[in-house]
């Protein structure tokens, strides 16, 4: 006889592991990964990465994050890694040429 566990019913999953489907900034979804010196290395979860290029997408994450903070980006479609600029718009992150 082999033990079967019940299945959790989709209600009863946390609301704050719960995603719902947004192209908007979403506070909940930014978390620390690093932090030392002033500066902070963020994760977001975006449904979709080219959302977190918009113009401006992170000016609301200006309570907690700070121009020249980086984060990295994952979601369904991809991931990226850049830093947020003074307007608040995810900027790539680019290799460093030699010189």
């Amino acid at each position: 006889m082999s033990a079967t566990l019940p299945r959790r019913a989709p209600d009863s999953v946390p609301h704050h592991l719960r995603f719902e489907p947004t192209i908007n900034f979403a506070l909940r979804r930014l978390s620390t990964l690093a932090y030392a010196n002033g500066y902070t290395h963020w994760h977001y979860y975006a449904d979709d990465a080219a959302d977190a290029r918009r113009d401006g997408f992170f000016r609301d994450a200006f309570q907690v994050a700070f121009p020249g903070d980086t984060v990295m980006v994952t979601s369904r479609t991809g991931a990226m890694m850049g830093w947020i600029d003074a307007e608040g718009t995810l900027q790539p992150m680019l290799p460093v040429e030699d010189r």
